[in-house]
């Protein structure tokens, strides 16, 4: 058995593989199977014919995907699926047909969070319990929350998780740069509006688990930090894990009909990194622009200044837009068409933004200007990725997983076989590609 693969990081920290080809060796004759290719896409002989090659498939690693272990049953989801949001993963092999949320959901009075894994129909096939992973859009009380870079009128939102307990909640605020206005808000009022720095508190006198905290930036700088304590100064309920986690998540009825009634756990691998992703920024209008940081899947900020940042949204269906804003409006933007709202490389920033009038007249005496937005480097995690070939009782190749990331390779068994073809050291940055000689199995 033989193999040849192509591998690439992405800017985000990702890899990526381009199909291969194993040949069997044990099999008579002897078999080839293609490995994420479809049939028809070998090279043309004809030199007027354009060949192709499919779009490389992930592997993962820049932190931010979940990854869901084979099933025996055809109509559960597994795979890799890319970070779409704070809150959202879509499936990397199947685009629109599978998506996991993980968010802060219900009425304004009323909320819940837990992990949940649908189809395009949008029938929940399995959950799991809030405090399975580390959320990017809540944390838990007694927690210092920190932040820097403008916010637009709006604010920018953090749901802080508080128990079912009941007491007096503390609200300690900073405005480290700058000044910045706090609003707590709780059973759909606003029980704590503050700006500056200080102290505050509310009593939590229902079994409501959640609060909300919005931060906007009154200055052209800011940088802030709070802490929502627990009720009645007492530990918070949930610790969720940090880093690489594998938890498992319930069939729900629905599920259970895609298994014949067979319950069984997904068991679902969060890469779990902090999400700090950089760009760098240049401008014809404006001096001085620099790196922003990500403090989360679509947002960057300048960490130097504090004064501006960039912020990705879904339009409808079809655009994303990127923006780039301080705290007195949008400077510059550009609009996007995506095949689909789950287009993973609409989390990139990269390209040339066009300025606004605000922009213009601020940055630039009134002169139409371009910024320029390029994601940077960034390291992929240390991980081996390969495929796993399933093996009938005579030896022979039945079929193949992957490619799948982990820290490090499985043992091989005598039905299972682990065949690498990438490596990634991010201590120096560097994605070591594999090249396997012949392999006889046995």
């Amino acid at each position: 058995m033989s193999l040849q693969f192509n591998v690439n990081k992405s800017l985000m920290g990702d890899v990526t593989v381009q199909g291969g080809v194993i040949i069997d060796t044990t099999q008579s004759p002897t078999a080839s199977i293609l490995i994420d290719h479809d049939v028809g896409e070998a090279v043309q002989s004809d030199p007027n014919t354009n060949s192709y090659s499919p779009a490389p498939i992930p592997s993962g690693g820049s932190g931010r995907n979940i990854i869901i272990q084979k099933t025996p049953y055809s109509g559960l989801p597994d795979g890799l699926f890319y970070a779409y949001d704070n809150d959202k993963w879509v499936n990397a092999k199947s685009g629109s047909i599978y998506s996991l949320v993980y968010l802060v959901s219900g009425s304004s009075s009323s909320y819940e969070q837990e992990f949940k894994l649908f189809d395009s129909s949008n029938n929940l096939i399995a959950t799991a319990p809030y405090g399975s992973i580390k959320s990017n859009t809540s944390i838990q009380c007694s927690s210092l929350c920190e932040n820097g870079g403008p916010t637009e009128s709006i604010g920018l939102l953090k749901y802080v998780y508080l128990g079912s307990s009941t007491g007096v909640v503390n609200f300690n605020y900073s405005s480290l740069v700058g000044n910045c206005r706090f609003i707590v808000r709780y059973d759909g009022s606003d029980v704590i509006t503050v700006t500056g720095s200080g102290v505050a508190q509310f009593t939590k006198s229902s079994s409501n688990k959640f609060a909300e905290v919005w931060v906007t930036s009154l200055t052209e700088a800011a940088k802030w930090e709070f802490n929502l304590g627990c009720p009645g100064g007492t530990p918070s309920p949930i610790t969720p894990p940090i880093g690489r986690v594998t938890f498992n998540a319930t069939l729900t009825t629905y599920g259970l009909t895609l298994t014949g009634g067979v319950n069984i756990p997904i068991v679902c691998t969060y890469e779990g990194d902090p999400n700090i992703k950089t760009c760098s920024i240049t401008s014809e209008g404006i001096m001085g622009i620099y790196s922003m940081r990500s403090d989360g899947i679509k947002r960057f900020y300048d960490d130097v200044n504090l004064n501006t940042a960039i912020k990705i949204s879904q339009l409808g269906s079809s655009f994303t837009e990127y923006t780039l804003y301080d705290y007195g409006g949008r400077i510059a933007n550009l609009f996007e068409l995506f095949v689909s709202q789950y287009d993973i490389s609409s989390t990139d920033p990269t390209e040339s933004y066009e300025s606004f009038t605000y922009g213009a007249d601020k940055y630039n005496a009134g002169v139409p200007f371009n910024v320029f937005v390029q994601l940077n480097d960034n390291p992929s995690l240390t991980l081996v990725h390969y495929y796993v070939l399933n093996l009938t009782g005579g030896g022979s190749i039945s079929s193949y997983e992957g490619p799948i990331s982990a820290p490090t390779l499985p043992a091989n068994t005598s039905t299972k076989k682990h065949i690498p073809v990438a490596s990634f050291d991010s201590s120096i940055n560097t994605l070591l590609q594999l090249w396997e000689g012949p392999i006889l199995l046995r």
